[in-house]
């Protein structure tokens, strides 16, 4: 084979493989998606990161929130299409103490900003440049969510695409929103 034949022949079996993964996902939930309990590290690894427009977010900034950490690409469709339920999700809880992080890997910020124009989002899409922060959180599927508490605590992960604003999924968030103290309350450790 040829240089330019093996070019070929390679990109045929990565959208070859890319079907098969998405007919996978479109076929079981429980392999594409689905709230599972997280099992890995306790405590949520530090994640700190721009976003589009150069502001710092940090994670730890946001204790006393439930957020929704989500790791995502321009070149994966189930990341695209979970997006509008991301912001419906969010419009369902506005006011609550419940935020979203969408974080980007490794694009380059001019193919996001095309992408965000054309999907209307308005929660913070971070830019995670060299990788660090998807290695960190040990993401090798795209799109990949992880659902931390307000004390900071990865209490749910999700591999691969979800409905985000589907009845069970927001009845678990809220009852992660309704265990975050009322502000100026004593939380339930403090309470005794």
């Amino acid at each position: 084979m040829t240089k330019g034949n093996t070019d070929v022949h390679s990109r045929d079996l990565t959208v070859q493989t890319f079907a098969l993964l998405c007919l996978f996902c479109l076929s079981g939930q429980a392999l594409c998606g689905g709230l599972q309990p997280y099992d890995g590290f306790l405590q949520s690894p530090e994640l700190s990161l721009e976003d589009l427009g150069g502001r710092q977010h940090s994670l730890a900034d946001l204790q006393g929130h439930v957020v929704l950490v989500n790791f995502w690409a321009t070149w994966c469709p189930p990341c695209i299409i979970e997006m509008p339920g991301m912001q419906r999700l969010k419009q369902q809880l506005a006011g609550r103490p419940f935020k979203i992080l969408a974080v980007n890997v490794k694009e380059s910020e001019e193919t996001i900003w095309k992408f965000h124009k054309l999907v209307k989002v308005d929660f913070p899409m971070l830019l995670d440049r060299d990788g660090r922060a998807s290695e960190e959180w040990q993401v090798v599927v795209y799109p990949s969510s992880f659902l931390v508490d307000a004390s900071g605590e990865i209490r749910y992960q999700v591999t691969g695409m979800m409905e985000w604003d589907s009845q069970e999924v927001i009845k678990v968030i809220e009852e992660m929103v309704d265990e975050v103290p009322a502000e100026g309350s004593k939380g339930p450790a403090e309470a005794n």
